[in-house]
């Protein structure tokens, strides 16, 4: 049992269409490990799973999707700078 469904996060996500799919769905994975790490209990074991942590999976969701670049991304003026 997942705690957010992909149409759910994609929906939240405004992502329409199927080429991101595969990212989400593993940014899906990591935000749950993450979450349940967090509160010391796996996500699956939450029956139901309350609205705070779906939101939590959520706003990770989003982050690691809108991040996905910053790792790569080093302006050549930072460059100078470090």
């Amino acid at each position: 049992m997942t705690a957010v469904s992909l149409d759910l996060a994609k929906a939240y996500m405004k992502v329409d269409g199927t080429a991101e799919d595969e990212l989400i769905s593993l940014y899906l994975e990591a935000a749950e490990t993450w979450c349940g790490n967090y509160i010391g209990s796996p996500i699956a074991d939450l029956d139901p799973v309350p609205a705070d942590v779906k939101i939590a999976v959520l706003r990770l969701v989003s982050f690691y999707f809108e991040c996905r670049n910053i790792a790569t991304f080093f302006p050549c003026s930072l460059r100078r700078m470090a």
